[in-house]
């Protein structure tokens, strides 16, 4: 005759094995690049510092950037739109940031130059967006992310 107790061991060791081996599993998942990209492009901050419309109608822009001081990011792309006075897009870009000479752990300045919007159009103000959630057409235009796009559906 069998009793529980000798047939319960076996299940219970059982079960702390398959718990184990679920767990080693879960721990050695293949990691996503493009989602440990988007995970330090959100431990970056990029803040307008100043611009100025230049004759040719070109904006020389300049911002202060600060990031994670481990951080191997050798990029950041920011949406960038130039606004009227009414806060009308006048222009949409994208632009790069090379922070492979960016000293990490404090603010940075950096400088860009953006094209004119257009003759005659006068710059008011600046829009930044880090774009920290992108859609599937935004990976493109993002230096860091190019190529690592999710499959289409």
């Amino acid at each position: 005759m069998t009793t529980w107790g000798s047939l319960g061991k076996p299940i219970l060791w059982t079960a702390v094995a398959v718990l184990l081996l679920a767990t080693l599993g879960v721990g050695c998942a293949e990691s996503d690049p493009a989602r440990d990209i988007l995970n330090t492009r959100r431990q970056w901050k990029v803040d307008l510092a100043g611009f100025v419309q230049r004759e040719d109608g070109a904006v020389s822009a300049q911002f202060r950037l600060s990031g994670p001081v481990n951080s191997d990011l050798a990029d950041l792309t920011v949406k960038v739109e130039l606004l009227d006075g009414a806060d009308a897009i006048l222009l949409s870009t994208w632009k790069s940031f090379d922070l492979r000479d960016v000293q990490r752990g404090g603010p940075v300045e950096a400088f860009l130059t953006i094209d004119s919007p257009g003759e005659g159009m006068v710059v008011e103000s600046i829009r930044l967006d880090p774009v920290h959630y992108p859609e599937p057409g935004d990976f493109a235009h993002i230096l860091e992310l190019d190529m690592l796009a999710p499959a289409a559906e």
